[in-house]
């Protein structure tokens, strides 16, 4: 009867960590901050870049799901540069040639500043005309283009884990600019106590991207099936 029993145990370890494993590996770790509205931790679909990426690998890996990782803007720099996670929503600051980075969609995100609503249009010729200003903008910017053309215009910079930290030091008047995209003041919920009519986003852009993922080139994960 022991023998029977201890038997039944094992099975039933065995049967458990298959189950276990084979959950696993049909779950996709995406590495992500939370930039609302695009990646959202509070939201039920974790923003629409999430719902876009589920879509994407529905249609492409069948029988594979994504799991959203949510961490700090230093944390994400972090992990990328210890080569962990295949995939990423954060961009990679070091190496970014040991990414591919894959559109998963036509619509282009508009990079710009925000400040305190004014009459006049706001946008420059040269970024060098806001010299001496400060502006509040987000870690994952750090060592790409956006930041360099800002230090080389010779703004301030005060770094923050979120579009709102950043809002809110605006809203206090704590820096002159806050970084954001064409959707970030639309999107502004009553639960962060911030009145959108109070910011004015850039006519003129700092950058324009476009909306997809980066994919590490190492990881056994088909990049040719989703290009397909």
């Amino acid at each position: 009867m022991k023998s029977k029993s201890r038997i039944s145990i094992i099975a039933s370890i065995v049967i458990g960590l298959f189950l276990c494993c084979s959950t696993l590996a049909e779950s996709l770790d995406v590495l992500s901050i939370d930039y609302p509205p695009y990646t959202a931790e509070a939201d039920a679909e974790k923003g629409p870049l999430f719902s876009l990426l589920q879509q994407f690998v529905e249609e492409r890996l069948p029988g594979k799901t994504i799991r959203p990782v949510f961490v700090p803007p230093a944390r994400a720099a972090l992990l990328l540069s210890r080569g962990e996670y295949c995939l990423s929503f954060y961009p990679p600051q070091d190496d970014s040639e040991a990414f591919e980075f894959i559109h998963l969609s036509d619509e282009k995100v508009r990079l710009g500043l925000i400040r305190l609503q004014q009459p006049e249009p706001f946008s420059w010729k040269a970024l060098s005309e806001l010299e001496g200003k400060s502006l509040a903008i987000l870690r994952p910017y750090t060592g790409g283009k956006v930041l360099r053309d800002v230090l080389n215009a010779g703004m301030e910079v005060v770094y923050v884990e979120s579009n709102i930290q950043g809002l809110r030091m605006l809203s206090k008047r704590r820096v002159d600019y806050a970084f954001g995209d064409n959707k970030t003041l639309p999107r502004l919920s009553a639960e962060t106590g911030l009145n959108k009519e109070l910011f004015q986003f850039s006519d003129t852009s700092l950058h324009e991207t476009i909306v997809g993922i980066n994919v590490r080139k190492s990881c056994n994960l088909p990049i040719q099936t989703l290009h397909n």
